[in-house]
């Protein structure tokens, strides 16, 4: 029976977590469901909790391979995934139990589906949760979800199940950090339907030492790039309306403090373009002290002193 839900797990030195991680999936896969163990050039135990999680449940097949990142495990998985749909599960992360025979009864429901994102709770090692829920919601273009949805803000491809004719012809870029930003968009620009549900939950485990918290000036120039690309575009689309001008406001904003960390940690001038953004893009005081000090200074000027504070607090 060819599966409808292909899900890809990269592993790599995940001896403590794989279990559950996989744990979590199986114990609702049925035949709709394969899973797909990437063991992504571990030195630890994980090649071989792999094949005995394999072995152990007809559902789970493994590849191994030389370590290549994230990316390199991903595509691996993309290649050999039969399912109609496919979805990334992180090896220290889990699913709650019922959510993937929820989002597949959705599936069913609307086949019109090529994308289908479902809540997130973070999770910490003190035990500490933060549930992310999003609007149940319908768009039918990239600049809607991104701009309305916030999809901006919760670019992961772990917590969305996309039909896998998607992926022809595209992988997420090997050597890349911050690699869902990159290529969700362009996952999005071929789907004609993006829902988002709050039905379900992915388990996120936040990791201290992971790229968001660690990640290097180059990296962070990465991420800024990716985002100013994704600008570009939805200035060129000429958007129009007070709505529009809220929410390209509020993501301007996010870009502000994107590019102000990444100043502050490399020295470099601003990559950020001005831009009149609106007081009802401000969704907190911190953002509207930023804005105030962006229409008095401007972006150049502000990313300066954001350098002078941080490095003074960082001594």
């Amino acid at each position: 029976m060819t599966p409808r839900l292909s899900i890809i797990i990269p592993a790599y030195n995940a001896e403590k977590t794989l279990e559950k991680c996989v744990k979590s999936v199986v114990a609702t896969a049925g035949q709709e469901v394969e899973i797909i163990l990437v063991d992504d050039g571990s030195t630890d135990s994980t090649p071989g909790i792999c094949d005995r999680l394999a072995n152990d449940n007809s559902c789970v097949s493994v590849i191994h391979q030389a370590n290549k990142g994230l990316s390199g495990a991903r595509n691996a998985g993309l290649e050999t995934a039969k399912g109609h749909y496919v979805t990334f599960l992180d090896a220290d992360d889990w699913i709650c139990l019922a959510t993937i025979p929820k989002l597949l009864h959705i599936l069913s429901a609307h086949p019109e589906y090529d994308i289908l994102e479902y809540s997130m709770k973070k999770t910490w090692e003190n035990g500490k949760t933060e549930a992310l829920e999003w609007r149940q919601g319908l768009y039918t273009s990239l600049a809607d979800y991104w701009l309305f949805a916030e999809g901006y803000s919760h670019s992961y491809a772990c917590n969305k199940i996309f039909k896998r004719k998607l992926f022809d012809g595209l992988r997420f870029p090997e050597g890349v950090v911050f690699e869902d930003v990159y290529t969700i968009p362009h996952l999005m620009k071929r789907a004609e339907t993006i829902a988002v549900t709050p039905e379900g939950s992915y388990m996120y485990f936040q990791n201290q030492q992971g790229i968001t918290h660690q990640a290097s000036a180059k990296q962070w120039y990465m991420l800024l790039a990716h985002h100013l690309k994704m600008w570009e575009e939805l200035q060129k689309q000429g958007v129009s309306g007070k709505a529009y001008a809220t929410a390209m406001s509020k993501y301007y904003m996010h870009l502000v403090n994107i590019q102000l960390y990444y100043s502050a940690l490399s020295g470099a001038e601003n990559e950020l373009k001005e831009y009149p953004a609106k007081w009802e893009g401000c969704t907190s005081w911190q953002s509207g002290i930023k804005l105030l000090l962006l229409k008095a200074m401007g972006i150049k000027r502000l990313c300066r002193l954001y350098a002078c504070i941080y490095h003074k607090q960082t001594r």
